[in-house]
């Protein structure tokens, strides 16, 4: 069963993507702020990570960073998410996908399911791609 980390700092947000993503089949664990969310990854290990952009302690396009210099985490595709179309052009070329708020939760899950094909591809293809 593949594994989804969630963060976002709503947590009605975390709420209903957890609730979805547990019904369509994944094993999901949320995180409320950007201090916390390495050391889960690399508790958990995800399959793929849904990240908010603009989280508190630390955004999003700093743990993007991290994620592509630590070299365990760096094949973990991150789907972010955010409001701000500036922002999301930001991390556009260092992410797999971004998803503009508000989405449509079943094009969350269509993203995931494209991360992990593409996670589990010999070519590691990319999505980039804001929606």
């Amino acid at each position: 069963m593949p594994s989804v980390l969630v963060v976002d700092d709503r947590s009605s947000i975390l709420d209903v993507l957890k609730m979805f993503l547990e019904l369509q089949g994944y094993t999901v664990s949320t995180c409320g702020n950007g201090e916390e969310v390495l050391g889960l990854v690399r508790n958990q290990m995800p399959d793929v990570i849904l990240l908010d952009l603009i989280l508190p302690g630390k955004s999003g396009s700093e743990i993007i960073q991290e994620l592509q210099t630590d070299p365990e985490l760096t094949e973990i595709p991150v789907i972010a998410m955010t409001a701000r179309n500036e922002i999301a052009n930001e991390v556009a070329t260092r992410v797999f996908a971004c998803i503009m708020k508000p989405f449509d939760i079943n094009d969350v899950q269509v993203l995931i399911e494209k991360a992990l094909e593409a996670r589990n591809s010999p070519s590691k293809i990319k999505q980039k791609e804001c929606k």
